[in-house]
């Protein structure tokens, strides 16, 4: 029963090891599948931006941004409605708005950022360059888009989504634009494309459209644009918006994404022409540096890290566990397969002396009790079995044991038929 115990034992401990084993290795039920990105936070992030004049009033979208979130960044054509003395808010709520300023534009790039008097208490994105960005990446795109607003009065943030199709760059202007299926309609310009953790890679800017002139019943030329082809839009790189905002001397977080996919920036000469941009002055707080990435912050080298450490632990646990097994085994079976063991002597110790059915020629063999003999002769003393006790002083000459008297010096009974006849 013991020894079924113990191997019942081994066999649970084997089971657990593999079971702590693949709990570190595998990833949990569902880590394979596409994860979902904080949409609500994204949300919040994500404000509406309102040009009026006197003729009317247009609607965009943006993202906040800096430590105070008291900047926004959005398109140029959104907020081109300054040019003509228009007024620049940023919606906080139903009919709720705060005034806002243009502190830095680009027309090259349309970007342009805006300032608020006072805090929008809302999160500032994280931004997240293209050296972490590849093809067929999924990305959300987020904003106000102008057709919702004609069944929607709330005017409530919309998110679509789709994947990162290609990385083109814009002939006319040499802008670094990433190509995406997302929905990218009138009002989302502007508005911030997401990854998969809430960090903002883009600035959505176009869709591919074509203008038609049309002339009307009364003679009077009109324009109307229609779509060139589905899912194509693009929106600006977040590498095109960080050179902008360190000019202005505007505080930004970079992100760091938990699947990171390394691709060389484009070449600086590629950027040349880009920097036509104009600083607006106003008072800002001084530029900052982001923070020193360090190797913790890696979520998978970190994993990695543990995963190799737990398993290490467990094989020097399992091991540990094995040998002392293996240990406790030996000791436990030594006397049962050994009877006579070559060990010296105690004082503590006596023993019998030696049957009478015994040979005469055993005599030279046999010394008295163990505690009256105090020797550094080699001797054989019995621990287990018929000769339990007895101490035999070991000679030149050879010493037999086993059944047969005619062969043996030393003679085990005939009853014990697991004993050779000679050893």
């Amino acid at each position: 029963m013991r020894h079924g115990g113990k191997e019942l034992n081994h066999a649970t401990t084997r089971s657990a090891f593999f079971s702590v084993l693949l709990t570190v290795l595998l990833p949990p039920t569902g880590s394979c599948a596409e994860r979902m990105p904080p949409i609500e936070e994204m949300k919040k992030s994500t404000v509406r931006i309102l040009c009026t004049t006197r003729t009317g009033v247009a609607s965009g979208s943006g993202f906040v941004v800096g430590e105070q979130s008291r900047h926004v960044v959005t398109n140029l054509h959104v907020v081109a409605c300054v040019a003509h003395n228009g007024a620049i808010s940023v919606q906080t709520g139903q009919l709720q708005s705060v005034a806002a300023k243009v502190v830095r534009l680009s027309e090259p790039k349309d970007i342009a950022i805006l300032e608020v008097d006072r805090s929008l208490e809302r999160p500032a994105v994280k931004l997240v360059t293209s050296a972490h960005v590849s093809e067929a990446q999924t990305v959300y795109a987020v904003g106000f888009p102008g057709a919702a607003d004609s069944i929607n009065q709330d005017a409530t943030v919309s998110v679509t989504k789709g994947i990162i199709s290609a990385r083109p760059i814009r002939k006319d202007t040499a802008v670094n634009l990433y190509q995406t299926d997302a929905a990218i309609n009138s009002g989302n310009s502007g508005g911030p494309l997401f990854n998969e953790d809430g960090q903002v890679i883009g600035i959505n800017t176009l869709k591919s459209k074509s203008a038609l002139s049309i002339a009307g019943a009364d003679g009077k030329q009109r324009a109307m644009e229609f779509v060139v082809g589905e899912g194509i839009g693009w929106a600006v790189q977040i590498d095109e918006l960080i050179p902008e905002l360190k000019e202005a001397g505007i505080q930004y977080e970079e992100g760091k994404p938990q699947t990171s996919n390394a691709v060389p920036p484009p070449p600086e000469s590629q950027q040349v022409e880009k920097s036509r941009s104009t600083d607006i002055p106003s008072k800002t707080s001084p530029p900052s540096t982001p923070e020193a990435e360090t190797w913790w912050k890696d979520s998978t080298l970190l994993i990695l890290v543990v995963a190799v450490s737990a398993v290490g632990l467990m094989f020097v646990l399992l091991l540990w566990q094995r040998r002392g097994q293996q240990a406790a085994k030996m000791k436990e079976d030594a006397p049962r397969k050994n009877p006579l063991l070559f060990v010296p002597p105690t004082k503590a110790e006596t023993s019998p002396t030696l049957p009478k059915t015994q040979p005469d020629n055993l005599a030279p063999y046999v010394t008295g009790p163990a505690s009256s003999q105090v020797t550094t002769k080699p001797v054989l003393r019995a621990l287990e079995g018929h000769f339990r006790g007895n101490v035999i002083e070991l000679t030149e000459e050879s010493l037999t044991i086993g059944r047969d008297p005619r062969l043996c010096q030393l003679v085990f009974p005939s009853t014990m038929t697991d004993i050779g006849r000679k050893h």
